[in-house]
């Protein structure tokens, strides 16, 4: 039986998660035989039009956004990604736990609790933060026309008159929030987009895999 993995690609918002995915999904079906899946934050068919909806209705507090997101991924747990560890497949997860986990507790939420909550959630095989600056991200976010405001910047639980600096201050706390709730979930390794290429990222995503057995040599 193949030994499934699960690998959670996490951090700040437009750090470079989804272009260090997009390496990643394509070298694994490149050097593994199991079957390679992929899984979004906030998309089960339950929740994942809702979701959006509520931030940008304001209806999410601290608790009650964690345990939105929370039953996302729980939909998604039983209906994708245990079955596809139970293949032996190699799940890659753009958000996991952790993000979660992490808006809840920087807007107030008791950190010990926001862990009882994702308790559910199969473990990470590795879990790769992705780190940038905060105002590296607002000048990505700025150039491509991405939203700063409402949950982006905090703005739904305290803004300030500049929407810019209350993103930036954001990314800061969601970043240290990152980096304490990365210490209790297993294996971790940190990527800094800004200073290492994406191939460059993607073999230390893979080093640290093949380092335990967990991909080996399948298909050339």
């Amino acid at each position: 039986m193949r030994h499934p993995v699960l690998v959670v690609v996490d951090g700040i918002y437009s750090a470079g998660k989804s272009t260090l995915i997009k390496g990643l999904l394509r070298r694994l079906d490149e050097i593994t035989d199991k079957p390679v899946e992929f899984t979004d934050w906030n998309s089960s068919e339950l929740t994942g039009d809702l979701l959006p909806q509520w931030k940008r209705e304001g209806r999410l507090g601290a608790h009650s956004l964690l345990l939105a997101e929370a039953m996302d991924l729980a939909h998604r747990c039983e209906k994708d990604i245990r079955p596809w560890l139970a293949e032996g497949s190699a799940v890659v997860a753009d958000r996991y736990a952790m993000s979660g986990m992490a808006r809840g507790v920087v807007r107030g939420a008791d950190p010990e609790w926001a862990a009882q909550v994702f308790a559910f959630a199969p473990r990470e095989t590795l879990t790769v933060l992705v780190e940038c600056s905060a105002e590296e991200t607002l000048r990505r976010r700025k150039s491509l026309g991405k939203v700063l405001g409402g949950y982006h910047s905090g703005r739904d639980f305290r803004r300030t008159d500049s929407v810019e600096a209350d993103f930036v201050r954001y990314q800061e706390e969601m970043l240290g929030v990152y980096r304490s709730l990365s210490l209790s979930r297993g294996p971790v390794i940190t990527v800094d987009s800004e200073r290492t290429s994406t191939e460059a990222s993607v073999d230390q995503v893979l080093n640290a895999l093949a380092w335990d057995g967990s991909v080996g040599a399948g298909r050339r």
